[in-house]
């Protein structure tokens, strides 16, 4: 491992979080050694901005936060310096879409999201991210502005490319699960805003170690002078990037990744 390492960004689910949810405390501990040691971690992440932030708080530490998949970055105090979102008519064709094809679908606007009809699962995904969300009917017919985020989610793994089909939009695509699609604003991803995040601290690219477990993990863990994904990665991961960690989020996979920076 690259000693000279000065900034670990971090993806938060399936990576810094086990599959409780929880954090280990050999982890917190040694973020925690890397900060006082004047390195720099960074959480990114495909969450609402307040979902990750309610991270970097349970961790007690001033963190700078991607969020949104690359679309939000917020150094640390908490200043925003990257706000970007899908146009709202960009918006409403994807959303027209996923409702004409009975896809369940979410819309994020400002650290809320919005959905069509109630149901146990979606209550139980907002305990879990701490985050809020309003059942407002049809989606389309209801969202007024631009939007942070919007989610697809399927029962079956789609054949449908929604790059190109939606390739005049100004969106981007990225998935978080192979049953999960995620729209961005237009060249939103980690990787850009890492990249900023970087040029803001000063930081080389040969200077960054990046963690994930997911396709949206991908370009980020590629641009980082060093990129490791999970054991417990999703395997169309797996399928693209072969510098892979021996332990999975349950069993502290991030720990051992860093312990020796």
């Amino acid at each position: 491992m690259n000693k000279e390492i000065k900034l670990v960004a971090l993806d938060i689910d399936g990576t810094l979080l086990d599959s409780k949810g929880k954090i280990s405390s050999r982890t917190r501990k040694k973020i925690k050694s890397l900060i006082e040691k004047d390195k720099y971690v960074a959480l990114a992440s495909g969450r609402a901005s307040k979902a990750a932030a309610n991270i970097k708080e349970e961790l007690s530490l001033d963190l700078p936060i991607i969020s949104y998949n690359g679309s939000a970055l917020h150094l640390q105090g908490g200043e925003k310096v990257l706000d970007r979102k899908i146009p709202l008519e960009d918006a409403l064709e994807v959303i027209e879409f996923a409702e004409n094809k009975g896809i369940f679908v979410k819309a994020y606007i400002d650290d809320l999201f919005y959905i069509e009809k109630d149901h146990k699962l979606i209550k139980a995904f907002s305990q879990y991210q701490n985050i809020g969300y309003r059942v407002v009917g049809k989606l389309s017919e209801y969202i007024k502005e631009d939007v942070n985020m919007i989610v697809f989610i399927y029962d079956e793994l789609s054949s449908v490319d929604l790059d190109m089909l939606f390739k005049d939009l100004a969106v981007t695509t990225a998935r978080s699960t192979p049953f999960v699609v995620e729209f961005m604003a237009k060249g939103a991803t980690k990787a850009a805003a890492l990249k900023l995040l970087a040029s803001h601290l000063g930081i080389k690219k040969e200077e960054i170690l990046a963690v994930g477990n997911a396709l949206n993990d991908l370009e980020m863990i590629e641009y980082a002078g060093t990129g490791f994904a999970m054991k417990n990665s999703d395997p169309d991961l797996l399928k693209k990037w072969d510098r892979v960690s021996d332990y999975s989020n349950d069993e502290e996979g991030v720990y051992h990744i860093i312990k020796d920076l």
